[in-house]
């Protein structure tokens, strides 16, 4: 994980003026830019783009994943519950959902937001990775049990087909205890398919 962080700090300040690492704090617009700020770019988008996709198989929908967001959540507390890293993980928005249906709807994809895709791709997985692994060691082999589910829309999506849910409060019973809290990051909507865009959390 270590090493992930430091490759992504590199890629970052070869690429930005600004510390780009604070972008994965959220998945909403830095207070530390605002309208007008000039962003230094070596590419222009498009290119940028056209680099992160070498590899990738173009989507057009949100595959696996979930129907409705409560169903996500307790698919998410089941597989912390039983250590399963496969189940969470198809859970998750894979690279491609990321390039093709959530990216170019972000506020991150235009000036005066924008941001490398694979900076910003590195900071996700990088956070998911730590999120998760934090809940496995602290969660799994609990007794969970989901009780309510709140979420905000955040506006950092564009108006389109996509639409991102965050912050997302849940409540949930473990082993008995009540306990409310912050357990992921971004809940994408798409097509009537959720999934997850990042597992940043309070742990």
């Amino acid at each position: 994980m270590r090493h992930v962080l430091l490759i992504a700090a590199a890629l970052a300040l070869a690429c930005s003026r600004e510390p780009a690492a604070r972008a994965a704090s959220t998945d909403t617009v830095p207070a530390w830019r605002q309208p007008g700020d000039k962003v230094d770019s070596v590419f222009a988008m498009a290119e940028y783009e056209r680099r992160f996709r070498m590899g990738l198989t173009e989507v057009t929908a949100l595959e696996g994943g979930a129907t409705s967001r409560d169903e996500l959540v307790r698919r998410f507390f089941a597989a912390v519950a039983a250590r399963d890293t496969a189940a969470m993980g198809g859970l998750f928005v894979n690279p491609a959902e990321f390039s093709w249906l959530i990216f170019p709807q972000h506020a991150y994809h235009d000036v005066p937001y924008e941001l490398d895709p694979a900076i910003f791709w590195l900071q996700i997985d990088a956070s998911t990775a730590k999120g998760t692994g934090r809940l496995f060691e602290r969660y799994g082999g609990s007794a969970i049990a989901v009780r309510s589910v709140t979420c905000e829309r955040d506006q950092v999506i564009r108006a389109g087909a996509t639409v991102l849910w965050a912050p997302c409060v849940v409540t949930i019973s473990r082993d008995g205890r009540m306990e409310t809290g912050r357990y992921f990051g971004s809940v994408v909507e798409r097509g009537g398919v959720f999934k997850f865009l990042s597992g940043t959390n309070d742990m």
